[in-house]
């Protein structure tokens, strides 16, 4: 790959480097600026954006590492975990999934943390109940976003 012509990175935010959102050529990085699911909803910030009302990439960052620690105490304890849709978009017949969940897309009343948690558990609780999670889990991907998840 070739070598990159930029003094900066991807990541911008309050308290780094880059306080606004740098001209970075996600393009010739090889990377898209926002995943399929911050281009479907507008809403969501670029996890690029690691400082700032509502930025959620300093958090995911964060919890990539937890994230790794979990899934290697799990694998020390041969605990059956699958993180999707890292380890694969189909869901496994046995053991447990891991699914990042936006309560964006949840909970569509007052905004707390204590509500976001709520509204997610109970929007879920109800689709597995009614076994369509699975639907959420296979999302429909035009041709572009398909070779971008291959």
């Amino acid at each position: 790959m070739a070598k990159l012509n930029v003094k900066e990175g991807p990541f911008w935010g309050p308290n780094f480097k880059q306080i606004y959102k740098p001209e970075f050529s996600f393009e010739q990085a090889g990377i898209c600026e926002r995943r399929i699911v911050e281009q479907r909803e507008k809403k969501m910030k670029t996890i690029y954006q690691i400082g700032g009302a509502g930025a959620v990439g300093l958090q995911s960052i964060a919890g990539m590492y937890h994230l790794y620690q979990l899934l290697k105490e799990c694998k020390n304890k041969n605990v059956p975990i699958s993180c999707w849709p890292f380890n694969g978009w189909a869901l496994p017949t046995q053991g447990h999934v891991l699914v990042e969940i936006y309560p964006l897309l949840m909970n569509s009343g007052t905004k707390s943390d204590e509500n976001d948690a709520r509204e997610t558990v109970l929007t879920v609780a109800e689709l597995d109940e009614r076994e369509m999670s699975e639907g959420y889990l296979s999302p429909q991907m035009n041709e572009e976003e398909s070779i971008l998840r291959s």
